[in-house]
């Protein structure tokens, strides 16, 4: 499977916290790639690894979906597990935004 391109570019915006900025550039799925409570936590339970990607709509509502692999406590005939909450996201200030999980599954 063909993994997506990361782009090399560095985005500035105004008042970046504000649901019309944000909405200029949130929408998409983003891969998380540093999550250090995350990758504790895994080490934690005997290592494996971690995929883990946001799913922000322009709606205001997200999706965070992590897939858990080769963990060596996983039953052999359990190849991966999934865990997914969902929520909304949107402006504090110009400067802060925030993200209010309510479901998991």
């Amino acid at each position: 499977q063909d993994k997506p391109e990361l782009q090399d570019s560095a985005l500035s915006i105004a008042d970046p916290g504000l649901q019309e900025s944000m909405a200029t550039v949130a929408p998409g799925v983003w891969k998380v790639i540093y999550a250090p409570h995350m990758t504790t936590l895994a080490s934690l339970f005997g290592g494996g690894k971690l995929d883990v990607q946001y799913v922000l709509k322009q709606d205001g509502t997200i999706e965070s979906h992590a897939k858990l692999a080769e963990f060596s406590w996983l039953n052999k005939d359990i190849d991966n597990i999934y865990l997914s909450t969902s929520g909304t996201y949107g402006s504090e200030s110009n400067v802060k935004c925030f993200v209010q999980w309510d479901q998991a599954w």
